[in-house]
């Protein structure tokens, strides 16, 4: 049902388990690094790697209007029309193992109708906010109480993944914040609840991959925490956040720091900070900052895309990175992030409708990440969520 996501699947060593809640953040939090030069650090913070490197330079973001561009984007999502008022996987239906939308195919789009409602309120977009919202019932396991994957997949032998459902409980948190309406908290507190009791390994800790339990996910890791943070930011309710430190903390102790992920280490960092706001520890806004500052910082191995800022693994990947570094660059006031977000996003309002769809890379050629695959409904969804979200945090404050 669904391709093995290199990169984003990472099998963990067990033997970090029964790390104590906070000793890992507090001891990343006082690590003295005198001898960086103070241009090197962004915001502030040093960057975690042990190389002298400056802050990227970004080239002027080509005028766009991101707004327009994304509502051109959104427009184009009929070619996947399944007729039936939903959406097929591939382009015009023609091919793929599953005829209709998995939830991961799908959220992308969500996520670009929610933000478009936040940039430019309206009913048309509201209405779109809803269909995605109402759509997406349908991918509710009644038995296993949990979204599963694909709509009809039910009972105990339907396997629940935990990145995917954390992807589609903030698109539903973001359509509660777009319009209003609590329905969509509601849909969002109920998948956080199957993910916080059915999700951790008990026994080694971690956050498994799927309810199979074929491997432990980083991005399980990293979306999770999120969502445990905004449900908790919309409802007050204090053991979300507690199971997202839970989580943070743990991914602390991984052996292959997530900050070598962007798409992993943005979703934590913003957690972090929106945790450390609210009281949590000033640890996590040291944390948060100086993951920032190492993914804003110039890497010898590339990890940005062809030329650093270029960001090109896969509109997927590359937007959650975005919208989450868009975010945490609003709650901190570092404007190097929506500058970056601006840089990419003019980038594919050019070059990913190349071929009349928003199907292309964004600075053009192959993708970077060959499971990334032309004429899919993620494709043009992530980009058209990577254009609205710009178009949110473009606009002035207030």
């Amino acid at each position: 049902m669904k391709r093995t996501r290199t990169l984003i699947v990472l099998v963990l060593a067990a033997a970090v388990a029964g790390v104590a809640p906070g000793v890992a953040s507090a001891a990343r939090a006082h690590v003295a690094d005198h001898w960086r030069p103070a241009e090197l650090e962004l915001g502030g913070y040093a960057p975690y790697t042990n190389w002298r490197r400056p802050i990227l330079k970004l080239p002027a973001a080509a005028p766009t209007n991101f707004l327009a561009v994304a509502e051109e984007d959104v427009a184009q999502a009929w070619h996947w029309s399944n007729g039936h008022g939903w959406y097929c996987g591939y382009l015009r239906c023609a091919h793929g193992p599953y005829p209709i939308a998995t939830i991961w195919s799908e959220v992308h789009y969500f996520q670009a109708v929610d933000a478009l409602q936040i940039a430019a309120p309206s009913p048309a977009h509201a209405a779109l906010v809803r269909h995605f919202g109402w759509e997406n019932t349908k991918y509710w396991d009644w038995r296993m109480k949990a979204f599963a994957p694909y709509p009809g997949s039910e009972g105990r032998h339907a396997n629940v993944f935990f990145d995917d459902s954390g992807w589609l409980g903030l698109a539903l948190v973001e359509a509660y914040r777009a319009t209003g309406e609590h329905r969509w908290l509601g849909m969002a507190q109920k998948d956080f609840r199957f993910i916080a009791a059915h999700g951790w390994d008990r026994r080694h800790g971690g956050m498994w991959w799927n309810t199979w339990h074929t491997a432990h996910s980083g991005i399980a890791i990293a979306v999770d925490s999120l969502l445990g943070t905004l449900l908790y930011l919309d409802d007050g309710e204090t053991w979300q956040a507690r199971t997202a430190l839970k989580y943070i903390n743990w991914s602390h102790t991984a052996n292959e720091p997530y900050w070598r992920e962007p798409f992993i280490a943005a979703p934590i960092i913003y957690a972090e900070q929106m945790l450390c706001e609210r009281g949590f520890g000033a640890g996590y806004c040291v944390d948060a900052g100086r993951m920032a500052a190492t993914l804003a910082e110039e890497d010898e191995r590339g990890m940005g895309g062809v030329r650093e800022f270029a960001y090109n693994y896969g509109p997927q990947y590359d937007t959650a990175f975005l919208q989450w570094m868009l975010a945490y660059g609003q709650a901190t006031g570092e404007t190097f992030w929506l500058h970056l977000a601006e840089v990419n996003a003019a980038a594919a309002a050019v070059n990913a409708r190349g071929s009349g769809l928003f199907l292309g890379s964004w600075w053009g050629g192959p993708f970077g990440n060959n499971e990334v695959l032309p004429h899919e409904f993620q494709t043009a969804g992530a980009t058209g969520a990577l254009l609205a979200w710009t178009a949110v945090y473009s606009q002035p404050a207030g």
